[in-house]
């Protein structure tokens, strides 16, 4: 079945939720309301955050199995609360210092294997300002994870982009691109610059919009600006409510979310999440945390503390 196909049997709701992607922090304080969200909502994607090797993969299964349509599960290995028992590596910009491209794409490519084998498969980083980004995307694709490039428009997107999966569009206002509004809700930014200049077919997210307050304005003006992403707004429920009255009442059309749906399932299909959306909790202490990526991280830390010395 192709993904129009897909499409064409959702409800305007179902093509609503796909856009809407909700934080998923250890030890969930509200499992009733993910259930909603995952279960009857039916949102397209989670961020991790917290948790173990342990407890991730199995909710991760979950999600999956009672999710009419697969989720496309991310997390941000590099600045948030990380999965308890994965590998530590030097941060990125500790890491830049070094010079070393082989560290780069070695880093990002144990992380993107410990990421799949918990059932992760977007993985929020590098950021545009790392010199030592391209390498560190090589090394994610390498371990056949989705990779979303942070900080767009900062110096450096515009060279990262044809290489990444998806953008990640911050809340700053870029005069130079658009004088009135902050780029994550700038048509300018994202479907002048990012769609039509720089001909960019990945995925393109918010920042998360739960930093711009509680207001449900904020979603139409990013969904008409171009974004396929709504990432964790305040209330994930009352977003969905939202886009989709927007959508009935013409303020946002639907057309757009058609174009935003179909990108998110065809990543999807690319990542088999149609075909095999579970992951194989048996593997997964034989990657997480192993000694091999130890290792490794140790020789990295190593090489940065001597240049410390």
């Amino acid at each position: 079945m192709s993904m129009q196909d897909v499409l064409a049997r959702m409800t305007v709701r179902e093509k609503c939720a796909q856009m809407v992607f909700i934080r998923c922090t250890f030890p969930d304080e509200d499992p009733d309301r993910t259930s909603q969200l995952v279960r009857k909502d039916g949102v397209g994607g989670l961020v991790i955050s917290g948790g173990s090797l342990f407890d991730v993969p199995s909710f991760v299964n979950w999600v999956q199995k009672v999710a009419k349509i697969p989720a496309l599960v991310t997390a941000d290995f590099e600045r948030g609360v990380r999965v308890s028992g994965t590998t530590e590596f030097p941060p990125e910009a500790a890491l830049a210092a070094t010079g070393s491209a082989d560290f780069a794409q070695a880093k990002a490519r144990h992380l993107g294997q410990e990421a799949r084998a918990l059932g992760i498969r977007l993985l929020m980083g590098p950021s545009a300002g790392d010199p030592l980004a391209r390498p560190a995307i090589e090394g994610s694709h390498y371990s056949k994870v989705l990779v979303c490039v942070r900080k767009f428009p900062d110096p450096g997107a515009r060279e990262l982009a044809p290489h990444a999966d998806a953008l990640m569009v911050g809340h700053e206002v870029v005069p130079e691109l658009d004088e009135e509004q902050i780029a994550s809700l700038s048509k300018t930014a994202i479907l002048g610059l990012i769609r039509r200049e720089m001909r960019f077919e990945g995925l393109v997210l918010t920042d998360g919009l739960h930093r711009l307050g509680a207001g449900t304005e904020i979603l139409e003006r990013a969904a008409n600006a171009g974004a396929d992403v709504l990432l964790t707004p305040h209330d994930p429920g009352k977003a969905v409510d939202a886009l989709e009255a927007a959508v009935n009442r013409g303020r946002v059309a639907e057309s757009t979310v058609d174009r935003a749906v179909v990108r998110l399932l065809l990543h999807k299909e690319r990542l088999g999440l149609f075909t095999d959306r579970q992951t194989d909790v048996a593997q997964v202490e034989q990657v997480v945390g192993s000694e091999a990526h130890r290792a490794s991280a140790q020789r990295m830390a190593t090489a940065v503390a001597q240049l410390r010395r």
